[in-house]
C-alpha cells in the first residue's frame, strides 16, 4: 500500500485544522447569539440555580424541577432535548422549583449574563486551535510527536468549545463534548509518552488497544447508551494517565528532570485541579468553579513548547520566544488577582464596592508589573530559556569578565556558556585569522567543523561583515546569518560567525551593532591572551632552562663534589682526626645530598607517586621536630610526561616549603589520587593562614607579593591544570591542583 504523499498529508492537515476552527467558531457563535439569554444560570449536575441576572422570583440555591413543559431530570437524561430555544424576550415560562412555582419572564439580552458568558472558556478553545495551527505550519520534521502535539491542541479546542454551550444541548454539543473527552484519553497518553523524548518504542498493537476502546466509546456516546455523566471518567483518565506518565519520566529519566519538573507543575495546575473538581461535581458541587480553574489551561501548550525547545522533541525544531516570560507572568498575575478578588469580595458590602475592588486589583497589577516582572523575567530567562546573562547588561558584564579570562579556555567558556546563550544563538563559531589568509577555529558550537568556511570563502565573509545575510545567500557556508570581523588597528585577527537564532534566525541592524561591540571586546581579549601565551612561553622556556641548569648542577655536584668528599673522608686517619670530625663530615655529606635532591629529584625517574612519597620522607627526616607529615595519595603506577611530573612535584614541594617557612603548622597533609586521566592533589596545613578566598587569582597573588604562590600558579598553567588557594587567618591553607586529560 502506497504511503500518502507530502502534499496529500498537508491537505489532510489543513482540512482538519479548518474543521476544528469551524467547530470552535460554530459553538462560539452559538454561545453569544443562538443560545437564549434566560436571565439565570443553573448547575446541570444538581439542577441548582447558581446565578440570577434579573429580578423575577428566583434566588441562588433554588433547585429547579421543571422548566416549562420539560422536567430537568428528563432533560438531563435526554441530550437531544433542547430547552427554551424558541423563546423570545418577554415570554413567560413557568418554573417549578422546590419551594413552589415561579412565573419567569425571559429577559432576552442583558449585560450581566453577557459578562458571565464572556468569562467562560470559549476563548481557550480559540487559543488551543491557534497553537495547534501554528504547530501545523511551523513544526518540523513531520513525525509522530508533531502530529500528537497538533492533535492534543485540536481535541482540547473541540471539547472546550462544545462544553461552553453543552448545557443548552444546542447543535449536538453534548455529544461532541463527550466524544472529544473519550478521544482525549489516548491522545493525551500518547503525547506524554513521547514528550519530550519517547520513553520506549511500543508495538503498534499496544496503541491500537488504547485507541480502539476510546473510539468505540466516543461513537457509543451518540446513542446515549452510557450514563449521562460517564464521560467525566474519560477526562479523569486522560488527566491521571498524563500525570502518571510525567511522574514516571521524572523518576526514570534523571537527565530530563530539569525539563519535566515545570511540566509537572503546569500539568497539575492545568488539569489536576479541574479533575478533582469534576470528581466533586459529580457529587453535586458547583460547575462554575470548574470553569474558573480552566484559566490554567493556556499555560499548558506554552510549557510544552518550552520543553520542545530544550530537547528539540527528538530533532523537532521548535524555538522559544522571550514572550514566554510575559505570558507566564500574566498568567500567574491573573491567578493571583482572582484569589485577591475572591478574598476581598465578601469584605466589601457598600455602594460602588465593585469599583473599589477593581481599582485595588488594578493597583496590585501595576505594582507587580513594575517591581516583580523584571525579576520574574530574569528567572524565566535563566531557568527556561537558557539565558545566563541579562541582555540589557550584556556589554557591561562581558567587559568585566573578559578581564579575568587568562587563556583561550576561559574565553571560550565565557562565550559558549554565557554570552551566546544569552543572545539565544544556537549556531556560532569563532575563528582566529593567521595573516588574513587561513583560519583556525577557537570554538565551534551547533555546527560541525566540516561546515566552517574554506580559505577561499574568507574574503567574501569579511566583505559582508556587519550585515544580515539572507537565507538564500550564495556565499558559503549557508548556515551563517551574520559575520563579524575582530580587528586590531584595522588588521583582522579573527572572524565571528553566527547562525541559527531563536525565535526566527533574524538579526536586526541594532542587534548587529551590539554584537560588533562584543566582537571588538573579544578582539582585545584575544590579543591579550596571545600576549599572555607568548609571555607564558617565555616563562616556560625560562623555567625549563632553570630546571636544566639545576639538573646539570645536581649532576656536577653528585659526580664531583660527593665523590671528592668521599675520597677525602677515606684519606683521613681516624686516630689523628679532630674530635667529632667524622660526625660533622657525615652531616655535611647529608646536607649536600639534600641540596642535590632539591635541585633534581632523582626519584622522579621512577614516577610521580614514588617521587612525592620520597619528598614526604625527606621532609620528615629534615624536620624531625617540625610538623607531622601525612601522605594519603592513591595511585595505580601511571606515568605522565616528564614535563608534567616535574611541575606537579615542584608545586607540591613549594606548597610544603611555604607552609613550613611561613605558617608554623602542626601538620601538613598531602591527599588525592593519580590516575591515567586525572591528577587531583591537595596540600593542606593547619598553620596561620593568610587572607584569600575562592576567587584568589594571579592578580591577587601579584598584588600581595605571594611570589612562591605565583610560581605555583604559573607551573599549573603551563601543564593545563587548575590550581586553587584557599586560606584564612588562623584557619590554615589548602592548595588544590587538578589536571584532567583532554577528552575526559
Amino acid at each position: 500500500m502506497a504511503k500518502p504523499t507530502p502534499r496529500l498529508n498537508s491537505l489532510v492537515e489543513q482540512a482538519a485544522s479548518g474543521l476544528v476552527l469551524a467547530i470552535v467558531l460554530l459553538y462560539t457563535f452559538a454561545l453569544f447569539l443562538a443560545v437564549p439569554y434566560i436571565g439565570f444560570y443553573w448547575n446541570t449536575f444538581n439542577n441548582q440555580v447558581e446565578d440570577v441576572y434579573t429580578a423575577g422570583g428566583l434566588q441562588p440555591g433554588d433547585q429547579i424541577i421543571s422548566l416549562g413543559a420539560i422536567k430537568l431530570d428528563d432533560y438531563r437524561a435526554d441530550l437531544r432535548l433542547e430547552l427554551l430555544t424558541d423563546v423570545q424576550p418577554g415570554d413567560k415560562v413557568e418554573l417549578v422549583i422546590r419551594r413552589g412555582a415561579v412565573e419567569w419572564i425571559i429577559p432576552g439580552f442583558n449585560y450581566a449574563e453577557l459578562l458571565n458568558r464572556l468569562s467562560g472558556q470559549w476563548w481557550l478553545a480559540l487559543m488551543f486551535w491557534a497553537v495547534g495551527h501554528i504547530a501545523l505550519i511551523a513544526l518540523r520534521p513531520q513525525d509522530t510527536r508533531r502530529r500528537l502535539f497538533i492533535a492534543f491542541n485540536f481535541i482540547t479546542a473541540i471539547w472546550l468549545s462544545a462544553s461552553s454551550v453543552s448545557q443548552s444541548h444546542i447543535w449536538a454539543s453534548p455529544f461532541v463534548l463527550r466524544s472529544a473527552m473519550w478521544l482525549s484519553v489516548p491522545i493525551y497518553w500518547h503525547l506524554h509518552w513521547e514528550l519530550p523524548t519517547s520513553l520506549r518504542r511500543l508495538p503498534r498493537i499496544v496503541w491500537l488497544a488504547i485507541y480502539l476502546p476510546a473510539i468505540i466509546l466516543a461513537a457509543v456516546e451518540w446513542f446515549q447508551i452510557l450514563p449521562v455523566n460517564f464521560y467525566a471518567i474519560g477526562f479523569l483518565l486522560a488527566v491521571a494517565g498524563s500525570l502518571v506518565l510525567i511522574v514516571v519520566r521524572l523518576l526514570a529519566r534523571p537527565a530530563e528532570r530539569r525539563d519535566i519538573i515545570p511540566l509537572v507543575i503546569v500539568a497539575t495546575l492545568a488539569f489536576g485541579l479541574p479533575a478533582l473538581l469534576i470528581a466533586s461535581l459529580m457529587s453535586g458541587q458547583a460547575l462554575r468553579i470548574l470553569l474558573t480553574t480552566l484559566i490554567a489551561l493556556p499555560i499548558l501548550p506554552v510549557s510544552y513548547f518550552v520543553a520542545a525547545s530544550r530537547r528539540r522533541l527528538g530533532n523537532l525544531e521548535v524555538r522559544a520566544n522571550r514572550i514566554i516570560s510575559l505570558f507566564f507572568f500574566l498568567f500567574l498575575l491573573n491567578i493571583a488577582l482572582i484569589i485577591v478578588v475572591a478574598l476581598l469580595e465578601p469584605v466589601f458590602h457598600f455602594a460602588g464596592d465593585d469599583f473599589f475592588v477593581a481599582v485595588g486589583a488594578a493597583a496590585i497589577a501595576a505594582l507587580a508589573s513594575i517591581f516583580v516582572f523584571p525579576r520574574f523575567e530574569r528567572f524565566i530567562e535563566q531557568r527556561f530559556l537558557g539565558m545566563p546573562l541579562p541582555p540589557t547588561k550584556l556589554l557591561e558584564t562581558y567587559a568585566e569578565r573578559i578581564t579575568i579570562s587568562p587563556d583561550d579556555r576561559a574565553l571560550i567558556a565565557l562565550l559558549k556558556d554565557n554570552i551566546i546563550p544569552s543572545l539565544l544563538v544556537r549556531q556560532s563559531a569563532l575563528l582566529r585569522l593567521d595573516d588574513g589568509a587561513t583560519a583556525r577555529p577557537i570554538y565551534v558550537q551547533g555546527v560541525d567543523e566540516t561546515q566552517l568556511p574554506a580559505a577561499g570563502h574568507l574574503p567574501a565573509l569579511i566583505a559582508e561583515a556587519g550585515h544580515y545575510r539572507l537565507p538564500d545567500s550564495t556565499t558559503p557556508p549557508a548556515w551563517v546569518r551574520v559575520s563579524l570581523v575582530l580587528s586590531i588597528e584595522k588588521r583582522p585577527i579573527g572572524l565571528w560567525l553566527l547562525g541559527q537564532r531563536d525565535p526566527d534566525d533574524y538579526y536586526s541592524q541594532q542587534e548587529i551593532e551590539v554584537l560588533q561591540a562584543l566582537a571588538h571586546q573579544t578582539a582585545i581579549a584575544l590579543v591579550n591572551i596571545l600576549q599572555a601565551e607568548r609571555l607564558r612561553a617565555f616563562y616556560q622556556a625560562d623555567i625549563e632552562a632553570n630546571e636544566t641548569q639545576r639538573a646539570d648542577l645536581a649532576r656536577e655536584l653528585h659526580d664531583n663534589l660527593l665523590n671528592q668528599m668521599a675520597a677525602l673522608k677515606n684519606s683521613i686517619d681516624e686516630q689523628n682526626a679532630p674530635p667529632h670530625f667524622f660526625e660533622r663530615f657525615d652531616t655535611l655529606i647529608a646536607n649536600a645530598r639534600h641540596t642535590i635532591s632539591g635541585l633534581r629529584p632523582a626519584m622522579l625517574n621512577y614516577g610521580l607517586y614514588i617521587a612525592l612519597e620520597a619528598l614526604v620522607d625527606d621532609l620528615r627526616e629534615r624536620y624531625e621536630d617540625g610538623p607531622n607529615f601525612s601522605f594519603e595519595v592513591s595511585a595505580d603506577g601511571t606515568r605522565y610526561s616528564p614535563h608534567m611530573e616535574l611541575h606537579v612535584y615542584r608545586i607540591t614541594q613549594q606548597a610544603c616549603d611555604n607552609a613550613i617557612k611561613h605558617a608554623q603548622p602542626k601538620s601538613i597533609t598531602i591527599i588525592g589520587r593519580l590516575s591515567p586521566a586525572l591528577i587531583d592533589l591537595t596540600i593542606e596545613d593547619d598553620g596561620r593562614g593568610f587572607e584569600a578566598g575562592p576567587g584568589f587569582d594571579l592578580n591577587d597573588l601579584t598584588a600581595h607579593k605571594h611570589f612562591g604562590l605565583m610560581g605555583m600558579y604559573e607551573r599549573a598553567t603551563l601543564i593545563g591544570a587548575d590550581i586553587q588557594f584557599l586560606s584564612a587567618p588562623g584557619n590554615g591553607t589548602k592548595v588544590s591542583i587538578r589536571w584532567k586529560r583532554d577528552g575526559h
